[in-house]
């Protein structure tokens, strides 16, 4: 009779954060990034190991985000295709290694490439956080025109200017930042250029980036109901089975 009246309990559940939103990084892998002209915990470190240690905890900070990764140099390859799985993201970065994809800086490239994995994408919101510390060598592509194109497929663009000297102040430098590119790009993709010349800028830029495109908050729990009456019916069958199993056996 207990189980037939099929008693009930309202529980409450967790739920599974899930922004909605999808971001890839396409990151710099080009011959400059070997220069040991960042200081990270009072050692001197390379560009790449200073951007491996920060952009990993950023990518760490993104659940509840579809993170991917695109890496270029002479040209541009998906080294992790976005996924939810942002600690296997985060070790794709923490083990990149410059020379795979070449030594040059194919920006227009890592651009598109990043755009092509975005493009189609059911997303509410999709961004691009693009990284380098050079000038484009490629020529093929117009980056800015591709940002545009981002722009038109709405997606989001923000950059990176990493080095501690960039065209405009130091034209003649050697391995130079081409910040009026990086910022045309943003400009064009409705993003934001940041200006990186050491370890707490890039740090301030993951914050601010954090600001701009706020990852999953808590998302509300869920609540249901969770059925009791299997419990008590188990019971009965029980109870019905052994009543059976004890009854005398009749005599002929």
């Amino acid at each position: 009779m207990i189980a037939l009246a099929g008693p009930r309990v309202l529980e409450t559940l967790d739920a599974l954060p899930a922004s909605g939103r999808d971001v890839v990084l396409a990151l710099d892998l080009s011959g400059s990034m070997e220069r040991e002209d960042f200081d990270l915990d009072g050692a001197r470190v390379s560009r790449l190991a200073a951007v491996q240690t920060v952009a990993s905890r950023f990518v760490l900070g993104r659940e509840g985000d579809r993170v991917g990764l695109v890496v270029f140099g002479d040209r541009a390859y998906v080294a992790a295709a976005p996924t939810h799985d942002v600690a296997a993201v985060a070790q794709v970065i923490d083990t990149a290694m410059i020379g795979v994809s070449g030594r040059s800086t194919a920006i227009a490239d890592g651009l598109g490439l990043a755009i092509r994995r975005l493009r189609g994408r059911e997303a509410k919101s999709r961004v691009i956080l693009l990284l380098s510390d050079g000038q484009d060598t490629t020529g093929a592509v117009d980056p800015v025109a591709a940002a545009r194109a981002a722009a038109a497929l709405g997606i989001r663009v923000h950059t990176i200017a990493l080095g501690p000297r960039d065209l405009e102040t130091s034209p003649g430098a050697r391995d130079a930042v081409d910040t009026a590119t990086l910022r045309a790009i943003a400009e064009a993709a409705g993003g934001v250029m940041f200006r990186v010349r050491n370890t707490d800028d890039l740090r301030a830029v993951t914050d601010a980036v954090d600001r701009l495109e706020p990852s999953a908050a808590a998302a509300p729990p869920i609540r249901g109901w969770h059925a009791l009456w299997p419990w008590p019916a188990a019971a009965a069958l029980l109870l019905l089975g052994a009543a059976m199993l004890s009854r005398p056996e009749e005599t002929a």
